[in-house]
């Protein structure tokens, strides 16, 4: 009896004790040390399960190194390409500008028949076409790289609204839409802090798509305040349009980069795609976010709701 119980201790021991090691062996893998590895120097099935599981954990190790430098490369790669766009971006806009100026010159300090002047407007508008394209591609390297920063200020919020409304509103009329431009009593008389020039950004780029993709009816702008506070408030800037409108599966496609709704609407319409990735990016780097819903043939609304400090919430916004 007690040579047997001898010979259980020892043959209990020779398998626990490997059997420990490989669970030792799959703690420390599973957390990080893909260094470790398991010592057997048994010939058994146990020896054989401890040399698979080393052979495993190299294969594991050297997959993980190659994805580790893959990754690197791509992101070394992507970094190049946002320094090249945001470096090509720049070379071009400054010519751009030149030409620009020198259509304006020509438009309004030289004596021109009317074909001459609509052959210099013409220049003008595809000038700032390719200004705005090129600016767009400016931007989202920025955003790719990291780089984009906001310029916070105070202003006043109903001034604000009303000038960068205006913008498009001429474009509206031109184009034969209705255009509303209302801001809330309560919100008109606020002063808020943040980048009026990225909010104005915002605006501008939800309204240059509501007056592209509407042909019949109109477009209008509401500025509600979501709820006020004690130094801030919620307020949600709402562009309505009754134009082509979106299907609902291309909805979660809409910010997007490089994507449109309808690839048709790059050759009828114009656009890089970039507008709404870049309209998103820039929302969400100032606290909020944007929303969009659409129908088929009867127009599309997108919400943005922005947090501002109010700097006049306190004498009763005066």
């Amino acid at each position: 009896m007690l040579i047997g119980a001898a010979l259980s201790t020892s043959i209990s021991t020779s398998i626990s004790r490997p059997v420990r090691s490989l669970a030792a062996a799959s703690r420390e893998y599973g957390q990080g040390n893909f260094a470790h590895r398991v010592a057997l120097d048994a010939n058994d099935e146990i020896g054989a399960l401890g040399q698979a599981f080393n052979v495993m954990a190299d294969e594991m190790q050297h997959g993980r190194e190659e994805l580790i430098a893959s990754r690197e490369a791509a992101e070394a790669a992507n970094r190049a390409k946002s320094t090249f766009l945001a470096t090509m971006s720049h070379e071009i806009r400054t010519p751009l500008h030149g030409v620009l100026g020198m259509a304006d010159l020509l438009a309004t300090t030289t004596d021109l028949d009317e074909k001459q002047t609509n052959f210099v407007n013409m220049i003008g508008e595809c000038g700032n076409n390719l200004l705005a394209i090129i600016t767009d591609i400016l931007d989202f390297s920025k955003i790719e790289a990291g780089k984009l920063e906001l310029d916070n200020s105070e202003f006043a919020i109903g001034e604000f609204v009303k000038k960068t409304c205006n913008v498009y509103a001429v474009q509206a009329q031109e184009k034969g839409l209705d255009f509303n431009c209302t801001i809330s009593d309560e919100i008109g008389a606020m002063r808020g802090i943040g980048d009026k020039h990225r909010l104005a950004q915002v605006i501008t780029n939800l309204m240059g798509n509501a007056i592209k993709f509407t042909d019949r009816g109109g477009m209008a702008v509401n500025v509600l305040s979501r709820g006020i506070h004690e130094d801030s408030a919620l307020l949600s800037f709402v562009v309505t349009d009754t134009g082509i409108g979106m299907e609902e599966d291309k909805l979660r496609e809409a910010f997007d980069p490089f994507t449109q709704a309808d690839g048709s609407n790059s050759r009828k319409i114009g656009g890089t795609g970039l507008g709404l990735a870049i309209t998103r990016e820039l929302v969400e780097l100032m606290g909020g976010s944007i929303r969009v819903e659409s129908e088929i043939g009867k127009g599309t609304t997108f919400t943005v709701d922005l947090p501002l400090v109010i700097t006049n919430a306190h004498s009763g916004l005066s």
